[in-house]
């Protein structure tokens, strides 16, 4: 069994916005710390360029930054599909660098009506 504790800032602006995440994974056995930083820019309403740089492990020998792109589509309102592939750009001491592929689908629930 294992608790993350993620702390997520987002501003959002009219064409992009920028995110920052920090947090930590705990487990019975260890601590593993994370963080990360991006940007996503609109094409329309609907669909959006994403570009991270996330550390994972960031407290052993293991750590590892990873690179990523993606798109994000809405397809309607609370929910949406998205896309990305990434690369490792630096991995922990002898660990090799790995390629990263992810497609999601989000869905918002028990919001309160305006």
């Amino acid at each position: 069994t294992s608790f993350t504790l993620p702390l997520l800032l987002v501003s959002e602006f009219e064409q992009f916005s920028i995110s920052a995440q920090a947090g930590v994974e705990v487990s019975s056995d260890e601590q593993r710390w994370f963080t990360g930083a991006g940007v996503g820019w609109r094409f329309s309403d609907r669909t959006a360029l994403m570009s991270e740089i996330v550390g994972e492990d960031l407290n052993s020998s293991e750590r590892r930054w990873q690179l990523g792109f993606g798109l994000r589509h809405k397809l309607r309102e609370g929910r949406s599909l998205s896309a990305s592939l990434g690369r490792d750009v630096s991995a922990g001491e002898g660990e090799g660098l790995h390629n990263h592929f992810a497609l999601a689908y989000s869905m918002e629930f028990g919001g309160k009506e305006d």
